[in-house]
């Protein structure tokens, strides 16, 4: 999604990010909490890319821009996206590998997402515990569940 968040200062920044929200809590460590979520928009980087492209003249640096009536209004007019429930919501395969899941998944007679979860959990779950084994000699262990 594209995203328009702005700083304390009034820059608005122009990003991108598969979780807007979860990115906008790094910028809020980042900068002190001195920036705020305007509005999150479908879109891709070429639709963040071409948004830059559109405001350039209202560049302050890299991703910042400045708070004129034109981006302003231009964000006001843009149809807010919905932040995915999940994060997973937003996991893009490649369209050959989603293709074959798919005829597989329709072949068992289960969904795709059960199919990919039931072929992902051997190698998720020795990942996992590999990592707790890391932690754990560290002193902590991640949890399970967590996005």
């Amino acid at each position: 999604m594209v995203y328009f968040a702005q700083f304390e200062t009034g820059e608005i920044k122009i990003g991108y990010s598969y979780d807007p929200v979860y990115r906008l809590a790094q910028l809020k460590r980042e900068f002190d909490g001195l920036i705020s979520l305007l509005k999150m928009i479908p879109g891709d980087r070429s639709d963040e890319s071409n948004i830059h492209r559109r405001f350039c003249h209202l560049r302050i640096c890299g991703e910042q821009f400045k708070p004129e009536p034109e981006l302003m209004e231009f964000i006001a007019a843009c149809e807010s996206a919905e932040r995915p429930e999940r994060w997973w919501d937003c996991v893009k395969l490649d369209a050959g590998l989603q293709r074959m899941a798919k005829h597989v998944a329709i072949d068992r007679g289960i969904t795709l997402a059960e199919y990919l979860s039931e072929r992902l959990r051997p190698y998720v779950t020795q990942d996992f515990e590999r990592l707790a084994k890391k932690f754990h000699r560290g002193g902590k262990a991640p949890q399970e569940g967590g996005e």
